[in-house]
């Protein structure tokens, strides 16, 4: 029997022919230690991620669960976010990417000791640990000071959140508030509940009958098509910063694709992706 989510084998649409160009073009990412500028560094690391991220999000077309796109869909959107944040100032911004990651090793680090002690220490000594720990919060607090000295202030962590990023490109690059507002907004936003199993994804899976509220099971309340345009052009959004930041042109089919998903659909539909939670027979 064929999953609610996959599509048929026969029908050679749009969306998967668009679906095969872009994963053929992230075959040509390139390898991210062989990069010669930060920019390129970052933007093909990401690029590399992304595209792990895509080919996870096709398979999970035809998961037995309905809700697998949905869970496969949001870290693609961060994962365009990030890569526009990071294109803006790659030297600086890469470096409290990574020192971001070092804060939450300290504090994983630090709350498993405190809590777990010898239980997940395995063969690790308390110097080992120690060691590590002064490490990580040098890499740390140099990233940091380097980030105030140039004017940028996030509190007590290295880089923003994801809702500061939007804004930071939006106002560094106004031609791109619009993607930046539709992946953060109408989608990353959208899709929360079902990564966090948050109570609106139970409302989303029931309505409202004659005979009153019935119990749809853990189903999708997204169209997939949507879904699938969206996972789409947001892969082809990173391929654009990658090519981007190569010189070598291959943004330029990226940004086709891009623009050829988001214009096969009406503005309309993407703002009316989510349905609302619970529907009326009245």
């Amino acid at each position: 029997m064929v999953s609610p989510n996959e599509p048929a084998a026969a029908e050679a649409d749009t969306l998967t022919i668009a679906e095969a160009f872009l994963l053929k073009f992230g075959d040509g990412i390139g390898d991210p230690t062989k990069q010669d500028s930060h920019a390129k560094f970052y933007a093909t690391i990401i690029g590399v991620r992304a595209q792990s991220l895509y080919a996870n999000f096709i398979h999970s077309l035809s998961s037995p669960a309905e809700i697998g796109p949905i869970l496969a869909l949001r870290p693609l959107v961060e994962a365009a976010i990030l890569a526009k944040w990071i294109s803006l100032d790659p030297t600086l911004h890469g470096e409290l990417w990574f020192a971001q990651s070092e804060d939450r090793d300290l504090t994983a680090i630090r709350e498993a000791e405190r809590h777990l002690g010898v239980r997940v220490r395995g063969d690790l000594t308390t110097a080992a640990i120690v060691e590590s720990i002064e490490q990580k919060t040098a890499w740390r607090d140099e990233a940091v000071t380097r980030s105030k000295a140039a004017g940028k202030n996030y509190g007590d962590r290295p880089m923003p959140h994801i809702d500061r990023m939007v804004t930071e490109i939006e106002q560094s690059d106004p031609g791109h508030k619009m993607a930046m507002r539709q992946a953060y907004d109408a989608v990353y936003r959208s899709v929360s509940p079902w990564d966090h199993t948050e109570a609106a994804s139970f409302k989303a899976t029931a309505e409202d009958s004659e005979t009153g509220l019935r119990y749809l099971g853990d189903v999708s309340p997204y169209r997939l098509d949507l879904l699938r345009l969206i996972a789409g052009a947001m892969f082809a959004y990173v391929l654009e910063i990658v090519g981007l930041a190569a010189g070598d042109g291959s943004e330029v089919p990226a940004r086709f694709i891009r623009d050829y998903l988001t214009m096969a659909h009406p503005t309309d539909d993407l703002q009316s992706l989510d349905k609302p939670p619970i529907s009326s027979t009245s």
